[in-house]
């Protein structure tokens, strides 16, 4: 198959800075795949943004995300999600249906990507 129109998706975007919320994405499928163009600004500046994928329960949720703040600067951390119906075809976010799934993504992400910290001391 090639690739089809673009479409929107209801994505899920968490920030500690209080633009948490949700977000229209347009998402485009190529052959068995999809691709999630997102406003790459919702993240600071150089930033360099890490795909990965979780799966929950029946659901698979694609994260963006900073990963080096997320191992080094949790507090200023943010990842965007997108919920997968399956790898070619995503699906709006609900929170009020999804926010359970959305913190088992990020449990899961605190294990795949630990927090990594500095113990270099003077003494």
């Amino acid at each position: 198959m090639s690739s089809s129109s673009p479409y929107t998706v209801l994505g899920w975007f968490l920030t500690h800075g209080g633009n948490t919320g949700p977000r229209l994405v347009f998402v485009r499928r190529r052959r068995a795949r999809t691709r999630v163009m997102f406003d790459r600004s919702l993240f600071p500046p150089n930033t360099n943004v890490t795909r990965t994928h979780v799966h929950i329960n029946d659901s698979i949720y694609r994260v963006f995300f900073d990963r080096d703040r997320h191992q080094h600067q949790r507090a200023s951390a943010s990842y965007f999600f997108v919920r997968m119906l399956n790898p070619a075809r995503a699906v709006d976010i609900w929170p009020e249906n999804d926010i359970n799934d959305l913190l088992d993504v990020l449990a899961i992400l605190d294990e795949r990507f630990p927090l990594i910290v500095n113990t270099n001391t003077s003494d």
